[in-house]
């Protein structure tokens, strides 16, 4: 009797699953350090799906596939010379590697590296008579009007909050490690144009 209690028991406890699918969704707020503007002023959409692998309790890894929307934005300043305003768009297709580490039901921090391909690039731009305000017919500097690099690798950082056990929210932190394109001389210190960015989002692991 005591050895059929114990098989039975054997039988019908589940064990951790090794690979856990996973999809999230978010907002980027976005830079692009070495373009001229200060400050997040673009603002995108990133969405993504993948697969977590569980190697520990605490320890895991990740691999997604991700649309994100990134960029940067000037504003018309009417104490700015020369007066422009602009706004870059650059979506990318991601591949976000992190590993992470679960504080129980609590929080899942992650740190890795976001390997990325350029998949759109659009820049508006628009020049300003600084006597009358109006429209002028001027070219963009070529610091924005170059093609940026079509690749960019970004290390990432970030916590999630858990909601339950599966569902959770939080933010992440990217930074392009190598430059996509020449800095605008004169409107930064720069040594290029790297992407800066804040993702704030929703997880869920399946």
């Amino acid at each position: 009797m005591c050895g059929y209690s114990t098989l039975s028991t054997a039988q019908t406890s589940s064990p951790e699953r090794l690979f856990q699918g996973l999809f999230s969704g978010g907002l980027n707020i976005a830079q692009i350090d070495g373009d001229g503007p200060a400050g997040y002023g673009y603002f995108g959409v990133f969405g993504s799906m993948g697969v977590m692998v569980q190697f520990r309790p605490k320890l895991s890894a990740s691999i997604e596939l991700a649309y994100s929307m990134r960029g940067s934005r000037q504003k018309r300043d009417p104490f700015d010379s020369p007066l422009t305003e602009f706004r870059a768009r650059m979506d990318y297709i991601e591949i976000p590697l992190l590993v992470h580490i679960r504080d129980k039901d609590v929080l899942l921090a992650s740190v890795g590296l976001v390997p990325a391909v350029l998949a759109r690039n659009e820049l508006r731009y628009q020049a300003y008579d600084p006597t009358t305000g109006q429209p002028a017919a001027t070219e963009p500097p070529s610091c924005l009007a170059a093609e940026p690099s079509r690749f960019d690798l970004s290390a990432a950082a970030g916590v999630q909050f858990f909601l339950n056990s599966r569902a959770t929210v939080g933010a992440r932190y990217a930074y392009s490690i190598i430059g996509i394109r020449e800095p605008c001389v004169g409107e930064t210190r720069a040594r290029s144009q790297f992407h800066n960015l804040i993702t704030v989002r929703f997880l869920y692991i399946l």
